[in-house]
């Protein structure tokens, strides 16, 4: 029944994201954030502040085949690594179509089980681990910031896998990196939890309570707040997407315009031909973006 839904846990969330019950629709533009604003986000989510209501679709019947549906990204890399891979949908259960907190869910799953590369400042723009290392969210457990005088109270930083060797925990200048996405490991655990990992590394009780304030915001607070659509109409979703985000800025007019273009085109996917038609341009040394693509279409 449409209608904002019993609102469910980060957790929840990432293991509907695991199960394939929530895909992006080919008409959803590609996953825009920085790294900068996944740390913002997490640091907000610690602070207890909100992040907004999402948009779901529950797609069922005949409206799985009308659309490409995609996976969430579980790896980026800038530039290299940007596109979401396509999921059959032919012979599957109903699922949910994001419609509006692509952006927020993609950083929670980046943050919590996958990596984020980015191009390190003065080097070739080559995809290699030299120019695009490969990078995991990590928290800094020992110093907290004093809200008055720095922007963000808790200090999120995505860390170079080669300077962690993806441990769980790391030192760096007399403070110790969590990695995030250790939480579910050791919440799931039966026979090693945070209170042995604590021990373990020797943890202060105010470093214990820094994890235990992340496993609270990822296993207990409800945070995914989200509002259930279920028509079983696909070109009314297509609308309700163009509506919900053409009245302000979170769109550019270019994305809403590739969103109406993959949706009129019956035949072949927009999504793909439009940004494999990118790759390729760039690929010969410019720099575009399907923006120059749609004006060029439009002209």
């Amino acid at each position: 029944m449409a209608g904002f839904q019993s609102p469910i846990t980060i957790f929840q969330a990432i293991e509907r994201i695991n199960r394939n019950e929530y895909l992006l629709p080919s008409f959803q533009r590609e996953y825009v954030w920085s790294h900068t604003q996944v740390e913002n986000l997490f640091d907000s989510l610690m602070n207890g502040y909100p992040i907004s209501s999402m948009l779901f679709w529950k797609v069922r019947g005949e409206s799985k085949t009308k659309y490409r549906f995609y996976s969430v990204l579980n790896k980026y890399i800038e530039r290299h690594h940007v596109h979401n891979d396509v999921f059959d949908t032919s012979q599957v259960n109903d699922f949910y179509a994001v419609l509006d907190g692509q952006q927020r869910l993609t950083s929670l799953y980046l943050g919590l089980c996958g990596s984020y590369a980015y191009h390190t400042y003065r080097k070739s723009w080559t995809n290699s681990e030299d120019s695009f290392p490969t990078r995991h969210l990590y928290l800094n457990i020992t110093k907290i910031a004093d809200k008055e005088t720095e922007e963000n109270k808790y200090k999120f930083q995505f860390k170079d896998k080669k300077e962690t060797n993806e441990a769980d925990l790391y030192e760096e200048n007399e403070c110790k990196w969590f990695r995030v996405g250790s939480i579910i490991k050791l919440h799931s655990s039966d026979n090693y939890d945070l209170d042995d990992f604590a021990d373990d590394n020797k943890l202060t009780k105010e470093e214990k309570k820094v994890i235990k304030r992340l496993e609270k915001v990822i296993f207990t607070d409800l945070l995914i707040n989200f509002y259930e659509e279920d028509t079983e109409d696909p070109d009314k979703a297509v609308n309700i997407f163009v509506r919900i985000n053409s009245g302000g800025t979170r769109l550019e007019f270019s994305d809403i315009l590739l969103s109406i273009t993959i949706a009129s085109w019956a035949k072949k996917d927009a999504r793909t031909e439009i940004y494999r038609l990118v790759d390729e341009i760039n690929g010969k040394g410019f720099n575009i973006t399907h923006d120059y693509i749609l004006k060029s279409f439009l002209v």
